[in-house]
């Protein structure tokens, strides 16, 4: 539930011109959000989080990584909303990877977006959590399929084990920390076999993107642009080429430049989906 709920309080962040320097920090709201009154604190600090997301922007996205442990999630977004964030250090339930991150920058926006978790926790668990975990236990087995066939042409899909998250829609996250990532994956309400496709292409896309952030000056736009060519090649003449481009003409790509336009760093990208870890 934690995870879910940190990606919807995510969402609440309105979007902004230097939001891209958060590599799309910013979600589009869950479909749900209008069916739960879990909305209310965060829309209540709309004003306040587009004040502080300049400077806390980056740091906030790792919410969904911050908890070590969710055995009592209630209990422990009480602790984290009431303690100061600076006092967390070496708290066992605290990722220690996640709260060294946002502790680089203005934690305020984060710090403010946990009490509006803990405020919203009891009505996020009564109106959506079961929904969610139902949507998630059909979709899952589909999608697993999805990413053994994908594997066939993307041998680093064999090492990576993502997060179904459907607070994130047609979004992904990737998280680098010591020794592995986390990378989390959302999905739509639709076809079941539609929907585990677009997952898995979009497992693949964050991979890419991964790719790409590890070359020397790459920023936002670079990254995604090369990301998007390298799995449009890696699909090309596949049974996921279609899969892909009705993924992508969900998007708005307009922000971005146009096909090719980092045609080296594209295949640089390819080349390390197309090996194993």
């Amino acid at each position: 539930m934690l995870e879910e709920l940190a990606f919807f309080a995510l969402s609440f962040i309105p979007p902004a011109s230097h939001a891209s320097a958060a590599r799309g920090a910013w979600l589009a709201r869950p479909s749900y959000a209008d069916r739960t009154s879990a909305s209310q604190p965060f829309e209540e600090d709309r004003a306040a989080f587009g004040s502080y997301s300049r400077g806390g922007l980056l740091g906030a996205q790792w919410l969904p990584r911050l908890f070590a442990e969710t055995a009592e999630p209630h209990a422990i977004l009480k602790h984290a909303a009431e303690t100061a964030f600076a006092a967390l250090h070496g708290d066992r339930r605290i990722n220690a990877s996640a709260y060294a991150a946002m502790r680089r920058g203005d934690s305020t926006l984060a710090e403010l977006l946990l009490c509006d978790m803990a405020l919203a926790a009891g009505a996020f668990e009564r109106d959506i959590a079961d929904d969610l975990a139902a949507q998630k236990r059909v979709i899952l087995p589909s999608l697993e399929d999805v990413l053994v066939e994908l594997a066939q042409i993307a041998p680093r899909l064999q090492d990576v084990a993502p997060i179904l998250t459907m607070s994130l829609g047609i979004s992904g996250r990737i998280f680098p920390e010591e020794g592995s990532v986390a990378l989390y994956v959302g999905s739509f309400e639709g076809p079941v076999r539609l929907a585990s496709r677009e997952s898995g292409l979009l497992v693949l896309h964050e991979l890419a993107v991964l790719g790409s952030a590890s070359e020397k000056n790459a920023d936002y736009t670079k990254m995604e642009r090369a990301a998007i060519d390298a799995v449009n090649v890696l699909v090309r003449g596949t049974a996921f080429e279609e899969d892909q481009a009705r993924r992508l003409a969900r998007l708005d790509l307009s922000a971005l430049p146009e096909p090719g336009a980092y045609v080296e760093l594209s295949r640089r990208v390819l080349a390390r989906l197309r090996r194993p870890e």
